[in-house]
């Protein structure tokens, strides 16, 4: 007796929660329906059905309205036949209302019964999609839909095989794989590739064969034209150097094709040029271009057919080479910090010529006032002398440059320079009760004055010059610099 209570009362609460279940989906249909939401409306009125177990006369008319709203004809034509089984009130407004839906309901598919028997043999995609629109619940949009795939099917076939390209067929088969063309597009495709392939072998140049590779993406030869098409480049490439028969044309061949089919004569090439242009350049005592040469020459062939000579060259060159002219570019510092910038030319067999500016920082100092060695100056006040004294200097100086003994050259040259002295003085800051630095200029020890000036220039390699010399102003200053070679 205790179980049976207790299944009853858990069937009680499933009716009743079932109960309230199918009464939260009529509300939502409702609202659904309310904000025009015709299919969710349908859905939660089908869900209200099938958990109470039937329709009533509330769920009824508004089901019958949300078909409509979605316009789905032939079920609101079987729904409203159930509505008039529920023996609904004649006098409601709402039963007018589905008598009135139920005038436009068979009108509509009256409406949809003519347009279907007017385009089911149409073959037109767009009298099949104006149905599909016009009826998006019809009767015969199954068949209507199968029509419309056909006819699409056979409009893209029809448009690849006016084109006739390969790109057509490809383009066809992308759409429809399964088409009704399928096959037929298939074989064209490949009767047009053995086609294609044999025009571009035969024709075998880089144009044909990259059109092949490039309108077939699944070309049944397309392993083949690679190949063919990389011997061809390198073909190419290589004829390209014996035509035009320069080093850096058949330098770039051994570059991409260091294994390649010409390769071995290719190299006989390359080494024959850096080997003769090497005795050419010997020959008319360019040094310099001779020693690049065989240097080359080993880099690229150090097993070479001309090894042995061409070492023995490249030595002699580099020793006659180092003995050659310079034009140098030079730096310099002398013994009072004066800075220069040397210009000039080291000549092997003739004399050569240099150039210099030389300048201090203390060129810039700011002597508002004069001074002489009297102590007479322009300054009206009260001063004193700090003993701290400045040389300037801002001059320049040519002259000439011998060879000595290699690589050592000689030069001597005169200069003319501005010779500035300053002093330090200090004067009293009665407002700041403090003394006040400034520089007074001497007058009696500046001087515009000219000078001798000699030394050596030293030559490395084909790179560096250092110079060592002296200059006499007031006394011997050392000078000392360091430059390059610039050709």
């Amino acid at each position: 007796m205790k179980k049976l209570v207790i299944i009853i009362v858990i069937l009680f609460l499933s009716i009743n929660t079932y109960a309230q279940s199918a009464k939260e989906n009529y509300f939502s249909a409702v609202k659904a329906y309310k904000s025009s939401n015709y299919t969710e409306a349908v859905q939660y009125l089908d869900k209200v059905v099938q958990q109470l177990g039937s329709t009533n006369i509330r769920v009824q008319p508004l089901l019958v309205k949300s078909l409509v709203g979605i316009k789905d004809w032939w079920r609101a034509k079987t729904e409203i036949a159930k509505y008039y089984n529920l023996n609904p009130n004649t006098k409601l407004a709402e039963y007018q209302e589905i008598v009135g839906l139920e005038k436009e309901v068979k009108s509509k598919i009256n409406e949809e019964e003519k347009l279907y028997l007017m385009v089911k043999n149409s073959k037109s995609v767009s009298e099949y999609q104006v149905y599909l629109d016009q009826f998006p619940y019809g009767k015969y949009r199954n068949e209507v839909q199968v029509l419309l795939s056909k006819q699409k099917d056979e409009n893209a076939w029809q448009k690849a095989k006016k084109n006739g390209s390969i790109a057509s067929y490809y383009n066809y088969l992308k759409k429809y794989p399964e088409g009704k063309y399928a096959n037929t597009a298939t074989a064209n495709i490949k009767a047009m590739d053995k086609e294609a392939y044999e025009n571009a072998v035969s024709e075998g140049t880089q144009q044909s064969l990259n059109y092949y590779l490039n309108n077939y993406p699944r070309g049944e030869y397309r392993d083949i034209v690679k190949r063919k098409l990389d011997e061809k480049i390198e073909y190419d490439v290589y004829m390209h150097a014996r035509n035009h028969n320069y080093i850096e044309d058949y330098e770039d061949y051994i570059k991409k094709y260091p294994q390649g089919k010409y390769a071995s004569e290719v190299n006989r090439v390359i080494e024959d040029y850096y080997y003769k242009s090497g005795n050419r350049e010997l020959s008319s005592k360019n040094y310099y271009k001779a020693y690049n040469y065989y240097n080359t020459y080993l880099s690229k062939f150090p097993y070479g057919s001309y090894n042995e000579e061409v070492r023995k060259k490249r030595k002699k060159s580099e020793k006659l080479y180092n003995q050659r002219s310079a034009v140098f570019s030079m730096i310099s510092l002398d013994s009072d910090y004066s800075f220069g910038y040397n210009a000039g030319r080291l000549n092997k067999d003739r004399l050569g010529g240099y150039a210099n500016l030389s300048f201090n920082f203390d060129i810039f100092t700011d002597a508002t006032y004069t001074i002489d060695n009297n102590g007479n100056s322009n300054f009206s006040g009260d001063f004193e002398l700090t003993g701290e004294v400045q040389n300037a200097r801002l001059a320049i100086s040519g002259g000439i440059t011998y060879k000595i003994l290699y690589p050592i050259w000689g030069y001597t040259g005169i200069g003319f320079g501005y010779f500035p002295q300053y002093e330090e003085a200090k004067k009293y800051d009665n407002y700041h009760n403090t003394y006040e630095d400034f520089w007074m200029k001497n007058t009696d020890e500046s001087s515009y004055s000219a000078f001798p000036e000699t030394g050596l220039f030293l030559k490395l390699s084909d790179s560096f010059v250092f110079k060592y010399g002296i200059m006499y102003h007031k006394g011997i200053i050392h000078q000392f610099g360091f430059g390059w070679q610039i050709k």
